[in-house]
């Protein structure tokens, strides 16, 4: 029952990094990145900064999905 409500979990988080790193990719949510609360950086900076956060959170993502189907592939 444990593992059940734990891959739920896991998997809110997958989705909530994919739509995070999906948004951040496309340019917009970089004020979410830490360090461009008041609009420090440059646009450009932020733009091409966010572009390789939002690669990470999507490696974050799969690796979140493969850790949460692990118990369930998994031997008993």
């Amino acid at each position: 029952m444990f593992k059940y409500i734990l891959l739920g979990i896991m998997i809110g988080f997958c989705i909530l990094f994919l739509i995070w790193g999906r948004k951040l990719r496309q340019g917009k949510w970089l004020r979410t990145m830490a360090g461009n609360n008041d609009n420090e950086l440059a646009k450009d900076e932020a733009v091409r900064q966010g572009k390789s956060v939002g690669i990470l959170l999507y490696v974050m993502a799969l690796y979140i999905l493969c850790v949460g189907l692990a118990p369930l592939l998994g031997s008993k």
